[in-house]
This record gives structure tokens, sequence and C-alpha cells, in this order.
């Protein structure tokens, strides 16, 4: 899995606990809050109640707690009921508890509960202020993650304490976490390296057709399987309706579209994201390749605190160069229109954990809270711990 997306090494070593400790992500072990860019913690609020009628064009801020639901499908699902345009710093994962902050943008005389309870509660959203600005892409202070790891009980006190006293000050790499390309089916950089290469037909593959390290049910294996071998109504019937990118795309395929015409029903947001992933793969190799070449993640970050994102027309330095030859090496193409949604900028090669607090419960389980900047995975952290013992499913 690590390979899979880029992660071919570890940065610190000397951070892992022991084997035989394990983790599974779900939303009971996985608790995430966003940090507003007001440094405010978003936090259920069970005391909004009734309504709020807009006055201007001011922008209501809400708390979005979710279970099982991604942040984009909730938002859409609030628009749809209120009929207005609302906004959010960044995505949470699907398989946490996750709470964030969401703006709604008003007009005169509209009616907004202070409360929504919507995709049979998997999504509920809480009134929490007025602000002037809609939140928009970045907007965020950091998350605050909540983890509990099991079978801590044969670690040492010592040893523990050692090691996580390591890991509160000590710089770790800045990887894209498993998240960013899916945990359950981590395919997301590969639809994004064929739409950039125009080759439409495989992308679509990789969106249905099944893959070595696939992590579903037999249900979806079974419609991926007949999509494979070409029966295209069964496997629209066999993908729950959940999988609304899937059966989009089929349904399309099914009434005599291209296969670029399919993938293009999925929306520039979903085009951007796949080509994006792709981008988050090629950092993470790249990030691999220096800290090898680097003989530790400590030398890499004396002489190079960023990376720029992969993209064509980079001029060579220092650390540039690890990113150009990672394009040499994978014959990176952008020739399609897609081009357009490759991101420009940096991504710093290290992050430091703050305000890690831990405390061991019932002797078995280990209760871990710490602090990350924006676009930050706690599940790279979470790798250099615990190695085999962190489970994706």
């Amino acid at each position: 899995m690590d390979k899979f997306v880029g992660m071919t090494v570890y940065g610190r070593p000397e951070v892992y606990i022991d084997s035989g400790i394990t983790f599974k992500f779900t939303p009971t072990s996985f608790k995430v809050f966003e940090v507003g860019d007001d440094g405010s913690v978003a936090l259920p609020l069970s005391n909004a109640e009734g309504e709020y009628i807009c006055k201007h064009r001011e922008s209501v801020r809400y708390v979005l707690c979710k279970v099982s639901v991604s942040t984009k499908d909730a938002v859409d699902a609030l628009m749809r009921v209120i009929g207005v345009k609302a906004g959010y710093a960044g995505l949470k994962d699907t398989n946490a508890f996750a709470c964030q902050y969401v703006t709604v943008k008003c007009r005169p005389g509209l009616h907004l509960r202070k409360k929504y309870v919507l995709l049979d509660g998997a999504a509920r959203f809480y009134f929490k202020d007025v602000r002037q600005f809609m939140i928009k892409r970045g907007d965020l202070e950091g998350n605050v993650f909540e983890v509990t790891v099991d079978n801590i009980g044969r670690v040492k006190g010592s040893t523990l304490r050692k090691v996580l006293q390591i890991a509160s000050v000590a710089p770790f790499p800045n990887f894209y976490g498993y998240q960013r390309f899916g945990t359950r089916r981590p395919v997301s950089h590969i639809i994004g390296q064929k739409l950039l290469e125009g080759s439409y037909e495989e992308a679509v593959d990789a969106l249905l057709a099944p893959v070595a390290i696939d992590r579903e049910s037999w249900r979806v294996l079974r419609a991926r399987r007949a999509y494979a071998n070409g029966y295209l109504k069964e496997s629209y019937k066999l993908f729950p309706k959940s999988f609304r990118l899937e059966r989009r795309v089929l349904r399309a395929i099914m009434r005599g579209k291209t296969f670029k015409e399919a993938l293009m029903t999925l929306g520039q947001w979903y085009l951007r994201f796949f080509i994006e992933a792709y981008q988050a793969y090629l950092f993470n190799l790249a990030l691999s390749k220096a800290i090898a070449y680097s003989d530790g993640l400590d030398n890499l970050v004396s002489r190079c605190e960023v990376f720029p994102l992969p993209k064509p027309g980079l001029s060579k330095d220092e650390c540039t160069r690890y990113i150009i030859s990672i394009m040499k090496e994978v014959s990176f193409k952008a020739p399609s229109e897609f081009r357009k949604f490759l991101r420009s900028g940096a991504r710093e090669t290290y992050f430091n954990v703050r305000n890690l607090a831990w405390e061991v419960i019932n002797e078995e389980k280990l209760s871990l809270r710490f602090t990350l900047r924006p676009a930050t995975y706690a599940s790279v952290l979470l790798r250099e711990l615990l190695r085999e013992g962190l489970k994706l499913t």
C-alpha cells in the first residue's frame, strides 16, 4: 500500500513503538476537529436550535460533523436543501468522525435552520456564528486529532515515553497520506495520470475495473469484475447507490457516450481532484527518493525545506532536482486539456507534531491527542509509529 502511493521509506525509524500494536481507521478510533482561521476548534454544538434570518449578504458559519461521508457530499446535500452556495476550507477523512467549519452565503430574508441533519444522520450542521466572508480552500489553522491505538500492554512505559517524547519534537516526512488516494482503493492518482495523458479508456478502467489491492466488499468487487468482463448493466446494478461516480460514468457509457464524455460527466471538481492526486503521488516518490539519497530526513530538511509541486517547466536546482528526476523516471506527460488542473506552488518536506499528549487507558489502549498544520496527514505520523500495525480498512 505504501509503495502504491509513493511512500517507499520511513523518515523517523526511531519512533517505531513495537510490533503487535494495532490501529484501525474507524469513527471511534480516529477523530479530527478543524481549527478555524480564528483559532477556534470545530466542535458539535448541542444548543443549535431555532432559525437565523439573513439580513444582508453576510456569511453564516456552521460546524459540520460527519461520519462515513465525504465533505463534498455533505456540503452538496446542504446546498440542495438551502439553495445557496456553501464553502469549506478542506476535505476531512471519510472514515473518521470529523468536524469542520462550513459557511453559507446569505441573501436578504433567507431563513436558515440552526441545525440540519442530512444524509440519514451522517452529516449534521450546527449554527456557530455570522461572519463577513465565506470560507475558502486553505482558511484554517490546522486540525486537532484524537486517536486510539490498541494492544499497547506489551510495551514498557519507559519505551513508550521515550518514543513519544521524540515524536513531539522531531520532524516527520510530509508525505501525502493514504486518504489523498483512497484508503480502500487507492487509484485516484492513476485516474489523474491517465486523464493528463489523454488515455481516457484507461482512466475509466482505473475508476471501474478491479485492481490488485482492492479492499472493498464482495458485492463491489463483483460489480468491478462484471465491468471488466463487459457486462455493463450487471455492473451498474451491483454498484451500491453510494458509488455515485462509478454509476454516473457507467450510465454515460451505456447511453453511448465516449470514454472522455463519460468522464466529463463527473464535473471539474472531481477531475481536478484526480489530477492533483497524481501530483501528490509524484511528490511522495520524490520525497522518498530525496530522504534516501540524503541519508535521512534531517539532512534533507537542512538543505530543502520545500519542494515544488510536480509540474512541467521547473527550473533545476539542489531541491527541485528530486521532483524533476521523478518526472523523468515516470515519463511525466500532460498534453491534454486537463493540464490546466495541475496545481502550482510548493509543499514543505517535513512537519512537526504540536501539543502531543498521551494516556494509557485500561493498560491496553493508548489515547493520542495532537495538532497538525493544514494539509498534513495524521496517517503519516501513525505509519511511522505503528508500521504493520496500521490497518486501513
